[in-house]
């Protein structure tokens, strides 16, 4: 008799999605160093609270219940301050997504949330692509969906059953937060049905040749005026020299 494949319960996909929502922080967060914004205290946060989140899934018990009562209020004022300040609109919503990374890095998700993690993300690296105008941004993308599809394919199985997900309350470890990656890889390894595996990166492979194709396909036009969003960042030089050239002048 064939042996029965085990099944993952839902505190492995829970554990599971929480690895995925950090690693899709992490890619995240990485466009914004190729981007020129003034986020240089944001962006070693916002990768602390992923490694973190990855280390320790336990920690984000201990924050005390008033951080969670003053964490959007205190987003909601940081931004308007930023966008009345810098007058540029688009790294103020930058910096807004980056500050709402952070706080669902720090604490446990539900499923509006991990939904959410995913716009954000995808937000900074559409923006960090459009902007950059870089090859890297294909790879970026194309690992950010591959984890992104893992994650929603968690987040959908996870209460596949008709159960509704229960509220997370401050100070209590979930029980998927307990134990090792190291039992929680082996009993992923041991429910993966690999031809299933591979049917899936295949189907993913193809779609991104298909698109590859498509857009090679699609017919290019000069277009004089740049990209609107080129318009919502002020461009700083980066060089030591000036336009205007005179004898004399070095």
């Amino acid at each position: 008799m064939e042996r029965k494949r085990p099944q993952l319960s839902s505190d492995d996909l829970g554990r599971l999605r929480w690895g995925m929502g950090a690693l899709l922080a992490l890619l995240s967060v990485v466009t914004v160093f190729f981007m020129d914004i003034d986020a240089w205290l944001l962006m070693p946060l916002v990768t602390v609270a992923a490694i973190m989140a990855i280390v320790r899934p336990t920690w984000p018990a201990l924050l005390p219940k008033f951080v969670h009562r003053l964490a959007f209020p205190f987003i909601a004022l940081a931004f308007v301050y930023d966008l009345t300040s810098s007058e540029e609109p688009l790294p103020a919503l930058i910096r807004l997504a980056m500050l709402l990374i952070f706080y669902r890095l720090i604490t446990y998700r539900q499923r509006r949330d991990d939904l959410q993690l995913v716009l954000l993300g995808l937000f900074l690296i559409v923006v960090a692509g459009v902007i950059t105008v870089s090859l890297s941004f294909a790879v970026q993308l194309l690992a950010f969906t591959s984890c992104a599809l893992v994650m929603l394919l968690a987040v959908t199985l996870e209460h596949a059953d008709g159960s509704s997900p229960n509220a997370y309350a401050p100070g209590v470890v979930p029980t998927w937060a307990r134990g090792s990656w190291r039992s929680h890889f082996s009993r992923l390894r041991a429910s993966t049905d690999w031809r299933l595996a591979a049917l899936g990166m295949a189907a993913f492979g193809g779609l991104v040749v298909l698109s590859g194709l498509l857009f090679l396909a699609i017919p290019r036009f000069d277009i004089q005026s740049s990209l609107f969003i080129d318009r919502l960042i002020s461009r700083t030089t980066k060089t030591g020299f000036s336009e205007d050239i005179r004898f004399g002048d070095v």
